[in-house]
């Protein structure tokens, strides 16, 4: 017969089930209800506050570099670019259905657009991942050691997990290059609020996080942005892959004798 266990042990042990088989290079991301969106900024770039749930999924804690891609996609050598050309620099100038393909190939996908900005680990979609008030300046942000913002856009992005992780253990989230996600543009969908995957179909796909040179404002969570999902040109877009995170086992949990 099953031990009687509270909620919350219940919990820790699938937790740590869960964690025991972490696929490699990924952190898990609890499931739960979080608010996504900001209505602080006036902007048809963030989304209005929704609070979402979310199953346990886990997410890449880098971002792709040309050395992962290349390991599946060797032809993309030839096309890196000047501004992010090392081996573990963020893999740039791919079109969404080429990140996609990647991260399927590995046994993965993109995450949707609400996995990714709960996995950005802010406390509201308004703020900062490490916490804080907004910074004034770019000068400023560059200052506080935690993020790369309004940088010439030839000084190109960091190789990956240069900056401080935030408190899943995921790098670069913010600010670094911007990250394709699943969804096609739109407005938020208030009527599916469990597991948001956005429309299915369009032609622009939402990326998240800005990059290093952009506003303040792109470092914000909850800001959101767009581009044609078949065009390989952009130099400052790469992405990350994530995957769901299966329940742990009943054989997880103690038995009697």
């Amino acid at each position: 017969m099953l031990v009687r266990l509270s909620a919350a042990c219940l919990l820790v042990w699938a937790w740590a089930a869960a964690s025991a088989g972490a696929p490699e290079g990924m952190a898990l991301i609890a499931g739960g209800a979080f608010t996504r969106g900001c209505d602080e900024v006036d902007d048809q770039h963030m989304g209005r506050p929704q609070s979402v749930e979310l199953d346990a999924f886990w997410m890449d804690k880098t971002e792709v570099t040309n050395a992962m891609f290349e390991s599946v996609f060797p032809e993309h050598r030839a096309r890196r670019h000047a501004t992010s050309a090392c081996d573990d620099c963020p893999v740039t100038k791919v079109s969404w259905y080429e990140a996609s393909a990647f991260c399927k190939a590995v046994g993965k996908d993109l995450p949707t657009e609400a996995q990714w900005e709960k996995a950005a680990g802010a406390e509201n979609g308004c703020r900062y991942p490490w916490g804080g008030e907004l910074f004034r300046s770019p000068q400023e942000a560059r200052d506080s050691g935690l993020v790369r913002a309004g940088l010439p856009f030839e000084a190109g992005p960091s190789p990956v997990a240069r900056y401080p992780a935030n408190r899943y253990g995921l790098y670069d989230m913010i600010g670094n290059v911007w990250e394709w996600t699943r969804d096609w543009a739109a407005a938020y969908d208030r009527s599916s609020p469990r597991n948001p995957e956005g429309p299915s179909s369009g032609i622009r796909k939402i990326r998240r996080g800005g990059a290093w040179s952009d506003e303040l404002r792109g470092l914000i969570p909850a800001w959101r942005d767009w581009s044609r999902a078949d065009t390989p040109y952009y130099t400052d877009v790469g992405f990350r892959c994530a995957k769901n995170a299966d329940e742990a086992p009943l054989s997880a949990f103690p038995r009697e004798q």
